[in-house]
């Protein structure tokens, strides 16, 4: 599906100590290169989905996609593909929070990072955008999703070595799995047959590494995998529930409705209200 961008006008989110000017999913660009000698004027961290060349710290070279960039207010940003499309996830951000988000992170500013797992940055982009664009958006939460954010971006980058070791293998390559592909049909016998384990000790391991039950973290991914196709408002609701591995649309709506607050097609109304403003 096509991606978006949404530059906030008059800005939802600004307060003295943080301020979101937009945020983009997925856009799609041409051919080009974009040059702003002196950045923006803000943050902008962003994500390549594609393989791009930019500047980093003066050094240009080629980012293979899944590059991160997290560019500081005054620096220049430099990046661009000729390929005839790419995409990027993007946010433009300021203020002290962000500034102190990053120190204690102890994330490189200007600096090129792989992003283990852009799946990630998007689901949390699309997060924020939900709250930023909701009727009563709440600064304390945004800046707490974006601090969350970068903080996942810390962890994935420096995990503990001592608490991966303690997760196998097996599992780490089952969850995912289901991650990558969330409208296969799922059964607890058959997850607990591919890693050789009874349904008890898969489920009880779930638990201690993952802190939810197998059944109920598929559920999680599908439900973040909906929300971003609900953003293509050529897609039916059942279509969307078919696509996430729910073939009942009611059943569909009401666990969407449980778990993110509002139904699939308030949640669709929500963004393109939000996207009109842009």
């Amino acid at each position: 599906m096509s991606g978006f961008k949404h530059f906030f006008s008059p800005i939802l989110i600004h307060t003295p100590s943080l301020q979101v000017r937009g945020i983009g999913v997925r856009e799609i660009m041409p051919p080009c290169q974009i040059v702003r000698p002196q950045g923006s004027g803000d943050f902008l961290f962003m994500l390549f989905h594609d393989p791009v060349t930019l500047t980093a710290s003066g050094a240009t070279s080629a980012a293979p996609a899944g590059s991160l960039m997290l560019w500081p207010p005054g620096a220049e940003q430099r990046y661009g593909s000729t390929a005839p499309h790419w995409s990027h996830s993007w946010i433009h951000c300021k203020g002290d929070r962000v500034a102190d988000a990053l120190r204690t992170t102890g994330l490189p500013a200007n600096h090129l990072l792989r992003h283990p797992s852009p799946r990630r940055w998007v689901a949390q982009l699309n997060t924020l955008y939900a709250e930023i664009v909701s009727p009563r958006p709440d600064p304390v939460i945004v800046g707490n999703l974006l601090e969350n954010t970068l903080r996942d971006i810390a962890r994935l980058l420096a995990p503990d070595p001592v608490a991966t070791a303690q997760i196998p293998a097996a599992l780490l390559e089952l969850r995912q799995r289901l991650e990558r592909a969330p409208q296969q049909p799922v059964r607890l016998a058959d997850l607990a047959h591919a890693v050789h384990l009874s349904v008890p000790h898969l489920s009880a391991l779930w638990r201690r590494h993952f802190q939810v039950s197998p059944i109920e973290d598929v559920i999680r991914m599908r439900i973040e995998h909906a929300k971003h196709l609900l953003l293509d408002e050529n897609r039916r609701i059942r279509d969307v529930a078919s696509a996430v591995g729910m073939d009942d649309p009611y059943h569909f709506s009401k666990l969407f409705s449980k778990r993110v607050g509002r139904s699939p097609r308030a949640y669709r109304t929500t963004h393109q209200s939000g996207s009109r403003l842009a």
